[in-house]
């Protein structure tokens, strides 16, 4: 009930490691953009590729609100848990994940009553196994997203980075023991899940079209150059990340911007290697990755 929910939210559990925490979120900051396009172009358009997973966005006519509006919630939540402090009692992230967890019930409940939904083929909308999955879609498959994008984390920012979003997670509604400790388990656990998946199907394929769409959708700009430069780019993180075989069936066309990407992964691999040299020019890039992201976030905050 709310009492216990409410319980919860404002108990901290004894596991819980602020300063891991906080070291998760200088590597989500440090690595800059290319967070922000991982997690666009690697976690949210590579969990398309299950179609029941995305079925509650059917249903909940997504489609219909539009790829930006989803992006822009995306990145107001990632941005808000990924805030150094921002997990601490009463911060932002904490307000953000029991924003989540309240919108997951409604929309359980409401999805649950229409009769069109197939819980034979789908099972419970938003169930507990899912909710892991995209759990980890945003811890070990975005630490793999920026690994191909030359920022691999040490194995303290990984281990940080998972205990960072399995906090995320027990805010959310996850028993804290379901969530992992380590990137074998993690990977194990997303290996696991993805065994059960059916698969693409025409809903996957107009979910991913409409993000592929996106750019030329946004209203924080009218220069179609920029439009244009932005869609391909994405394109070209796609076929990096996805590979080709996925992206193809995504229905997703494909786009020589890839040799863009991986151009700009021989700068990341020297920013990366600055990152680690020492903790100065750490904390450096820590501050200009967040500067850089939050540019991004100031543009998706003005009316879409």
């Amino acid at each position: 009930n709310t009492q216990q929910l409410f319980e919860q939210l404002s108990t901290l559990p004894t596991w819980v490691d602020f300063d891991k925490i906080n070291q998760g979120t200088k590597y989500c900051q440090r690595c800059g953009t290319s967070a922000l396009s991982v997690l666009r172009n690697y976690c949210l358009m590579g969990g398309y590729e299950s179609s029941a997973i995305n079925k509650p966005l059917i249903f909940t006519q997504a489609l219909r609100k539009g790829a930006v509006k989803r992006l822009s919630d995306t990145i107001d939540f990632w941005m808000h848990v990924t805030t150094t402090n921002g997990l601490r009692p009463k911060q932002a992230g904490v307000f953000s994940a029991m924003t989540t967890r309240i919108i997951h019930s409604y929309s359980r409940i409401e999805i649950e009553k229409n009769q069109d939904w197939k819980s034979d083929s789908w099972g419970r909308p938003i169930n507990l196994w899912d909710m892991i999955a995209t759990n980890l879609g945003f811890s070990i498959a975005f630490i793999d997203g920026l690994s191909k994008l030359e920022l691999p984390p040490t194995k303290q920012e990984l281990d940080a980075v998972l205990h960072l979003w399995k906090y995320v997670g027990y805010l959310i509604g996850i028993p804290a023991e379901l969530l992992p400790d380590t990137g074998e388990q993690a990977a194990k656990e997303l290996y696991l899940w993805s065994k059960t998946q059916r698969g693409i199907d025409q809903d996957s394929k107009d979910l991913a079209w409409a993000l592929y769409d996106e750019p030329q959708r946004v209203k924080f700009t009218n220069n179609s150059f920029m439009k244009w430069f932005v869609q391909k780019t994405n394109l070209g993180y796609n076929e990096v990340l996805l590979g080709k075989e996925s992206r193809a069936a995504l229905g997703l066309p494909y786009s020589k911007a890839k040799y863009w990407i991986l151009f700009l992964n021989n700068i990341n691999k020297i920013i990366d290697r600055k990152a680690k040299s020492n903790n100065k020019s750490y904390e450096r890039m820590v501050s200009k990755g967040r500067k850089d992201q939050e540019k991004v976030w100031s543009l998706y905050k003005l009316k879409n």
